[in-house]
């Protein structure tokens, strides 16, 4: 597979919140608390499901969705819609059965953004750790309740799709190529996360490879189109390199 090599424009002041990067991991992470949320409601839901209104029906019922907010995370401003349940028994509104969900709190402080967090989250997203990704976006404080409702997610797979598994059914306009460096503390070294994100032709940007790199950086445009064939990716799409992959 042959790719053209391109270089990106300089990146203005707010390039890394604005690149194919930043907008598949605030559109994954969306998703992903999405899903929870969905999970939580339903849990939420079902256990009230012997609660009986003056009719005989199901007191509680899903009612739709809040108004979509955006919630601060340390990986942006991620947004999502919470859902809302309705108590259909006629009584005092103070006495109503109310959803409020354990995940997102009803005012989020804000968070500044670190760069070392969207590796973390990467690599627990591609991995399928949801509970650790979950972490990563909402904070250390919903550790003790993702879990269980990660158990519960329905159709965890549409989370991260296919475009891992097989690139040979795609085609993508271009290969966003970036170097995400962070230190491993494993190791007590420098290394870097390199992530490739391809935009289809539609217009959806997919996740497409992420591995560790902790060489110098060398023959990393060879490596990055090496691996892509491994996967089956048939086209030649042009590979665009962010800023921190220059000279590589």
């Amino acid at each position: 597979m042959r790719a053209t090599k391109m270089y990106a424009e300089k990146p203005r002041a707010k390039a890394s919140f604005e690149s194919p990067l930043s907008e598949f991991v605030v559109g994954s992470a969306s998703k992903l608390v999405s899903c929870l949320l969905e999970a939580e409601v339903k849990e939420f839901v079902a256990e009230l499901s012997n609660l009986k209104d003056q009719n005989g029906k199901p007191r509680v019922v899903r009612n739709g969705y809040l108004p979509e907010r955006k919630v601060r995370t340390p990986l942006g401003r991620i947004p999502v819609k919470i859902p809302r349940v309705r108590d259909r028994l006629k009584s005092n509104s103070n006495d109503r059965i109310k959803f409020n969900s354990k995940l997102i709190c009803p005012y989020q402080r804000r968070l500044a953004v670190v760069e070392n967090l969207v590796s973390r989250y990467l690599t627990e997203f591609v991995s399928g750790d949801w509970a650790e990704a979950t972490a990563t976006v909402l904070g250390n404080r919903i550790s003790l309740t993702a879990p269980d409702i990660c158990n519960k997610i329905v159709g965890a797979d549409q989370i991260v799709g296919e475009s891992m598994k097989d690139l040979s059914i795609k085609t993508f306009r271009y290969v966003w190529v970036d170097r995400i460096p962070y230190h491993d503390e494993v190791n007590d070294s420098p290394t870097s996360l390199v992530v490739a994100i391809g935009e289809t032709t539609l217009g959806e940007k997919d996740l497409l490879l992420v591995f560790t790199d902790s060489g110098s950086g060398r023959g990393l445009y060879s490596r990055v189109l090496n691996r892509l064939s491994e996967l089956g990716l048939e086209s030649e799409p042009p590979l665009v390199l962010s800023d921190s992959c220059w000279g590589l």
